[in-house]
């Protein structure tokens, strides 16, 4: 994954850029009206809807669009060598509440906010203070815009359409910020509920973001979203500086429970093999996802596919013994044709009866590793099934799921073997190094592989396959000396 660090100089423009529109954006009444029958339902909504369309083309976005329904679309085109990268869309709405007036805006800024009482020009019998709204302490220092009183702000959701127009000023002006496919989507009718009546998805990302948004380092989640998923567990990826410094993954339940979370700071694609028997959806047997992945957690089946790259014995500690058959069936299907297990199901209670039967075997009850004689367990260091586990948990098709993290082992077990295979085929005194590997996977497999994917390639090596590969001191061995 790319990272991009942002110069003060762009922070700036965003900023800056971001603050003169919205200051211009809400000047525009667009209130909805729940008793119009017409789409959309007022006006006034087309007419910002035509001042940001002139923007967008004069931003050099493409595919422009803006229908009779109210809607604007545009596409703004990848950088150059980020053509590939999945698309994602930017969502905002137009209108502004009805309960309120929104005709003739007047923003006022007050600078470097100090904590005190905030009085309206207009209307004399409102203030706002710390007191009535506590969330305004987080906020001292900062500069805060209100109206004068006598009408709304429109912030809800003009502040989203503002950066949403800026980060597009950003990255036609700055490109050294390089993006990938990223479609833009503005709605009429928000406010009272008919947002995305005739919403065109063809013209969307399968993946947007709506920014309409809460306080700073808070991220809402679509409730429907996770209710109906045909998966027990949804993964809600969240990129780093958004809420803390580091990016993370959650996974929550269809009752709304975080069951899980861990940190994905380690970010590394994993590499694009042409496997011999790649699984196809009509091979997948009758597996129930949903009862497994509701009984299970991220940290929980990280640890298995570790022991299991690691060719070590596993108990697995569960108290539903109904479910063991099922956690079996899914065990045995994943690595179908590459690893060979060593794994075991107990309850608790039975375990508790006999320790010693299990004198050899790393045990796991839950999230949590309760025997590991030699701390092979240790989340620190366990990245790239991590990154296994994350990618067959953030994806929402079920089939699609089994056959991706399938695959994904087969991947690591092929690679290891083509690995054996080129260290066993050296040439006498000839010695094997990352830059050889790397380069052989290029040139003759068409395959690109990262230096930190073949270091986890080589623990599977030694320990799953106990190969001692022809290598020389890792310095020497990447520079290929």
């Amino acid at each position: 994954m790319l990272k991009m660090k942002i110069s003060q100089d762009i922070q700036e423009f965003l900023l800056n850029d971001a603050l003169e529109r919205f200051l211009r954006y809400v000047k525009i009444w667009t209130a909805s009206d729940i008793k119009s029958a017409s789409f959309p339902s007022t006006e006034n909504q087309l007419e910002l809807g035509k001042i940001l369309s002139n923007e967008l083309e004069e931003l050099n976005l493409e595919n422009i669009v803006h229908d009779k329904f109210g809607y604007v679309y545009a596409n703004l085109s990848p950088s150059e060598g980020f053509e590939n990268i999945k698309s994602i869309g930017f969502i905002a709405h137009l209108d502004t509440s009805q309960s309120v007036s929104g005709k003739d805006v007047k923003p006022v800024i007050h600078k470097n906010y100090d904590g005190n009482v905030i009085k309206f020009a207009q209307n004399k019998e409102i203030s706002l203070g710390i007191e009535d709204s506590p969330i305004l302490e987080e906020y001292i220092g900062l500069d805060i815009i209100t109206s004068q009183g006598d009408t709304l702000l429109g912030a809800d959701n003009k502040a989203g359409v503002a950066e949403i127009m800026a980060a597009c000023a950003g990255w036609k002006k700055f490109p050294e910020l390089k993006n990938g496919p990223i479609t833009i989507c503005f709605t009429p009718d928000e406010e009272i509920g008919r947002g995305t009546r005739k919403i065109k998805k063809k013209l969307l990302s399968d993946i947007c973001y709506t920014l309409d948004g809460s306080k700073k380092g808070s991220v809402e989640v679509e409730e429907n979203l996770i209710r109906n998923s045909e998966r027990g567990v949804s993964a809600i990826n969240v990129a780093e500086n958004l809420i803390c410094s580091h990016s993370f993954v959650a996974y929550i339940d269809k009752n709304l429970t975080v069951r899980d979370s861990f940190i994905t700071d380690f970010k590394i694609e994993t590499p694009d093999v042409e496997l011999e028997h790649k699984l196809i959806e009509a091979e997948i047997p009758s597996l129930d996802v949903y009862l497994i992945t509701i009984n299970i957690n991220a940290l929980w089946l990280t640890f298995i596919i570790h022991g299991v790259f690691y060719r070590k014995k596993l108990l697995i500690l569960n108290s539903v013994e109904s479910l063991h058959s099922h956690l079996n069936n899914f065990f045995k299907f994943i690595f179908q044709n590459s690893f060979e297990l060593d794994i075991s199901l107990e309850t608790r209670a039975n375990y508790n009866k006999d320790k010693k039967k299990y004198k050899y075997y790393i045990v796991i009850d839950g999230n949590e590793v309760i025997k590991d004689k030699n701390n092979l367990m240790n989340p620190k260091k366990i990245n790239m099934e991590r990154t296994i586990v994350q990618m067959f948990l953030g994806e929402r098709d079920t089939k699609s799921s089994l056959i991706l993290i399938r695959n994904e082992i087969q991947k690591v077990f092929t690679l290891s073997q083509e690995i054996i295979a080129l260290n066993n085929n050296l040439e006498e005194n000839e010695e094997l190094t990352s830059k050889k590997i790397i380069d052989y996977f290029k040139e003759v497999k068409d395959t690109k592989i990262q230096p930190q994917y073949l270091d986890f390639l080589f623990e599977i090596i030694n320990n799953y396959f106990e190969v001692k590969l022809a290598m020389s001191s890792k310095t020497s061995d990447f520079l290929g000396f």
